[in-house]
Formats: structure tokens, sequence, C-alpha cells
């Protein structure tokens, strides 16, 4: 099978915008959660897969009390949970051309019960590109949920007392 030049890239552009919005999470993460900045803190909120910081960021949006944030933070985290399961179809499923139209489906549970004869539900490429933009709005609201954590953490340095003096 030849491989299509236009499903290979937007196969590629898709991983590629989705491995910025998990460095993003890295980031929106350590705001949010107060990690302490050390040489340990980035190294280690990276070990957690996409799915996990989404789960803690959740989470974590049902303790905020500004109702705007918690909307916001909880937007954000099922946008980017949206993105990276379209990613994950896109990067390990099989993907068959159909006349103009090409689709992605994983054939796993066909191979589990073969009694199966088509796999799940496919996913159009139209669908993988609108994933693309859909990206990009996600990675332009985390900056945006990103500076706001910032500004909290700063506000709390700055109401911190003093450390006392020798």
């Amino acid at each position: 099978m030849v491989i299509d030049e236009k499903a290979a890239t937007t196969v590629g552009r898709l991983i590629l915008i989705a491995a910025e919005l998990d460095a993003q999470l890295n980031a929106v993460c350590m705001e949010a959660l107060l990690v302490p900045e050390s040489h340990f803190g980035l190294p280690l909120v990276a070990t957690l897969d996409a799915p996990r910081k989404i789960e803690i960021l959740k989470s974590w949006a049902k303790h905020l009390e500004a109702e705007n944030w918690r909307k916001m933070l909880t937007r954000y985290a099922e946008e980017a949970e949206e993105v990276m399961r379209l990613r994950n179809i896109a990067a390990h499923s099989l993907y068959r051309q159909e006349g103009e139209k090409f689709t992605f489906a994983s054939l796993g549970a066909a191979k589990l019960l073969k009694s199966i004869e088509k796999p799940g539900k496919a996913v159009e490429l139209a669908h993988l590109d609108a994933a693309f933009e859909r990206a990009r709005a996600t990675l332009q609201m985390g900056e945006e949920v990103y500076q706001n954590f910032q500004r909290v953490r700063l506000e709390m340095g700055r109401r911190a007392p003093a450390p006392p003096v020798g």
C-alpha cells in the first residue's frame, strides 16, 4: 500500500501538536498544583501520561471557588482529552482508503473477538484535520489557564511572610 501524502501530513501534524499540548499540560499541572520549582519538578510531572494529567486537572477544577476559572480549567482539560484521543487514533490505527475518503480504525477489537467482521467506528481524515485546529485552540486556551495559575503563584509568593533572618 502506498502511503498518501495528505494522510501522512495530517497524522504528523496532529502528533506534533499533541506533543506540544502534552508539554503545556506539564506546565499547567505544575502551576495549578504549586509544584515547587526544582530539578525534579518537571521530570516528575512529565512522567505522568496525558490522561493522568488531564484527570488531575479535572479533579482539581472541582475545588476551585471561582466559577469562571473552574469552567475554563474543566473545558481546557476536556478539549485536551479529546485531542489526545484523536491523536491516539491517528498514531495507532490502520488507515484505509475508500475511494477519495480515508478512514482510521483500530483492528484490535476484531483480533480479540473473531466474530466481529468490521472494526469499530472509523474516524475520517477530515475529522483528524479538524482536530489539528481544535488542538491549536486548546493550546491558546491552555496559555490563558497557565498564566492565571502563574499569577496565583506570584501573588502567594508576595503574600508569604518573609523568612526569619539568621
